[in-house]
């Protein structure tokens, strides 16, 4: 009867721990393990314990070498939907580093707020300073308490060196954190925003504002501003002449039609939409081959190729 037991046991650790080896890594291998020693040296309840404290342990590491910064930019790398000036697209052009934007993602918890808060610090000492603190949260699916006193001591810290800082589509219990976290006049310094493109226009705001501030003092950065708008006024002459070019090249392939306002325009392909102002509906039908330079392009390239124009092109809606 006795070998009955040692047979079943020795079964059980051969299914359990041996042939287990092969298949989980090594982490959690090392955890059957130390229930499997647990158990013998101490019982059944004290080996299930301490295999539940271990595998939370082995999570919670786990999880906070995700990196919370799903994408970092500035605003060379990316510029909102405003349309600006000349001088103003010039000062961002050189000042456009002084906007640091992380996207975060995923859930914030203490094991990843830490490093967040430490990889974001780091710019706040040395010669790169921004002037702008962007944190986006649209990603971020959660967060524990620990993570926002984390952010608070982050956000504190930005105010006490002058960065301004502006949250993006922050989770309202997070706000709520940070109120009772934080003290109201910083609080109220915080610049909240629905998405990331009304941030990333505030940051723009508070970098040009910063400049014409510095500008104020110091001719050299007036006169240099003078001598770039200038430049970039001939390059966007330039560009005037392609566009003019093109057009005159279209010519021919369009058809200019006049409709009074209010008119409805009847037609399978328009859909029997009404005009709600004077308009001009020109149709084209165009061959690219038998235009000379002429090929199909994304509007992102051409936003990217014309930009000025792509921005102060009005079109009404029909």
């Amino acid at each position: 009867m006795g070998g009955i037991p040692i047979f079943a046991g020795l079964g059980m650790l051969d299914e359990g721990l041996v042939r287990t080896n092969r298949r989980l890594p090594r982490s959690e291998f090392a955890i059957v393990v130390l229930i499997f020693v647990v158990i013998l040296a101490f019982g059944l309840l004290e080996g299930v314990g301490a295999g539940i404290l271990a595998t939370l342990v082995f999570f919670t590491v786990r999880l906070s070498r995700v990196d919370t910064i799903e994408s970092r930019f500035t605003a060379l790398d990316r510029r909102s939907n405003r349309v600006r000036s000349v001088p103003e697209r010039t000062i961002l052009l050189n000042e456009g580093d002084r906007v640091h934007a992380y996207c975060l993602r995923g859930y914030v918890f203490f094991g990843s707020a830490s490093p967040l808060a430490d990889r974001v610090k780091e710019s706040f000492d040395g010669p790169a300073r921004p002037d702008c603190l962007l944190l986006d949260f649209a990603a971020v699916s959660g967060f524990d308490f620990s993570a926002v006193n984390v952010l608070s001591r982050l956000l504190l810290a930005a105010n006490r060196v002058g960065i301004h800082v502006v949250l993006s589509a922050p989770p309202k219990p997070f706000l709520d954190g940070l109120a009772r976290n934080l003290p109201p006049a910083v609080f109220t310094d915080l610049v909240v925003e629905a998405d990331t493109d009304l941030a990333l226009e505030r940051c723009e705001e508070a970098v040009i504002e910063s400049w014409k501030a510095s500008a104020n003092r110091d001719d050299a950065e007036r006169a240099s501003l003078l001598q770039q708008t200038g430049d970039a006024l001939e390059r966007l002459l330039e560009r005037q002449i392609d566009v003019e070019e093109l057009m005159e090249e279209l010519g021919g392939w369009l058809d200019r039609r006049e409709y009074s306002s209010g008119e409805t325009i009847a037609g399978e392909a328009i859909g029997g939409k009404t005009v709600a102002g004077e308009t001009i509906a020109r149709d084209a039908t165009t061959h690219t081959d038998q235009i000379p330079n002429l090929r199909p392009c994304h509007r992102r390239e051409a936003a990217d190729r014309f930009p000025p124009f792509i921005g102060q092109i009005v079109v009404p809606s029909i």
